[in-house]
């Protein structure tokens, strides 16, 4: 039987951690690392397997979110070169994200040269939520910023971050407070070179027509009117799935004058 997701989550993982660890902290308790994700892992589910290894990095390399950050820069190594393989490359790395998501608010400028840098290696989609629901306009800014980034990995999570129904993660509830702030995101980003930026945006207006249909249909409007490339149209055939699966007579009426346009 094939090995399930989760369960690389516990020794395999741990092992991983700790010899990483292990080269840059020479007093790091290889051994007791290994041994609580190992015996606290056992029947549970893939958050709480995050859970456990994020409560080892408290108990053997420092109760200082600081302390724990620094170690990170140090193992998680070089970049991804490419737009794809953050699961494939990064996966090891999805433990360091879940304690950047719990400790972000502790130390918040470094939290998002932190989320920054993770989001180049694996993602940083989740540890952004917190800064998102507790500073929303400030990290909408950041986002507008790294919106406009030269990483495609930087570039998608200004947009997969912001997505108000996140998969894995808790409903996000910002968008009707600063509609603004989404639409210069998604904006910049409907044409971007990378099918995974423009699939980003796709799902996030998706999402957005789920619990505002008016508002995600007038921002397509709005695209449709202005010259879209074919990039564009298709990031706006592909935020009208959802709707299309309910039989919605303005998607479908969308998309008839999409295949005029065409």
């Amino acid at each position: 039987m094939a090995k399930k997701f989760k369960e690389y989550y516990g020794q395999e993982v741990a092992k991983v951690l700790a010899d990483k660890i292990i080269k840059v902290q020479p007093s790091f308790d290889s051994k007791a690392f290994i041994d609580y994700i190992v015996n606290n892992t056992i029947d549970i589910e893939m958050s709480e397997r995050l859970d456990v290894v994020v409560e080892a990095f408290e108990l053997y390399i420092s109760s200082n979110c600081s302390d724990c950050f620094t170690v990170f820069e140090q193992i998680w190594g070089e970049k991804l070169t490419q737009s794809t393989g953050m699961f494939r490359e990064g996966w090891w790395l999805w433990p360091i994200g879940r304690y950047i998501e719990k400790h972000c608010l502790e130390n918040i400028e470094r939290s998002y040269v932190m989320i920054y840098e993770l989001t180049q290696r694996f993602t940083g989609e989740f540890a952004i939520r917190p800064l998102l629901q507790m500073y929303p306009e400030k990290s909408l800014d950041v986002l507008i910023g790294w919106s406009c980034d030269s990483s495609v990995h930087v570039r998608r999570l200004s947009s997969e971050g912001i997505r108000i129904r996140l998969p894995w993660a808790r409903k996000l509830q910002i968008y009707s407070a600063y509609p603004k702030h989404y639409f210069q995101i998604w904006n910049t980003l409907k044409s971007d070179p990378e099918k995974c930026v423009r699939k980003s945006v796709a799902n996030g207006i998706n999402d957005l027509l789920k619990e505002d249909k008016q508002a995600g249909l007038d921002i397509l409007d709005i695209w449709f009117h202005d010259n879209p490339t074919l990039e564009t149209q298709w990031v706006i055939r592909h935020s009208l799935r959802w709707l299309r699966k309910q039989n919605d007579s303005q998607a479908f009426f969308f998309i008839e004058k999409m295949q005029v346009r065409r």
